[in-house]
């Protein structure tokens, strides 16, 4: 996917090394990132998704589906917390995650501010302490 020059994208390999560092740090070896996406676990794949999305360290707001739904508790634990770490640290350009969820305790780990969508409504909860 991100070897010397990216097949798809033609990108360096420099521009690359935030996300791989990202992704090493979820426990994503660098070799799988020469692998082709169908050879890779739905696990892995979500990983180094979310990981070039965060290691280029360009967008302010990520919108986020259901990033680690094919994560195990773990490894969800450890990219929520990342997640959350880069944006309340301030030093990077993320400002913001839109962070959609089906799991309520999800939610509550991860969110200050809540949507919730039933029954045809729309209610909204601000959570006042900064998680």
């Amino acid at each position: 996917m991100f070897s010397k020059q990216n097949k798809t994208t033609d990108v360096p390999r420099t521009d690359t090394e935030g996300s791989i560092e990202v992704a090493k740090s979820w426990g994503i070896e660098e070799e799988l990132w020469d692998r082709n996406w169908s050879d890779l676990s739905g696990g892995e794949s979500q990983r180094i998704a979310l990981a070039v999305a965060v290691g280029l360290k360009t967008a302010e707001v990520l919108l986020l589906d259901e990033p680690t739904s094919a994560l195990d508790a773990g490894t969800s634990n450890t990219v929520e917390e990342y997640l959350k770490r880069q944006v309340h640290g301030g030093e990077g350009a993320l400002k913001a995650l839109v962070w959609i969820t089906h799991s309520k305790e999800q939610g509550e780990r991860v969110g200050t501010k809540f949507l919730y969508i039933a029954d045809g409504g729309v209610q909204e909860e601000n959570i006042n302490s900064v998680v």
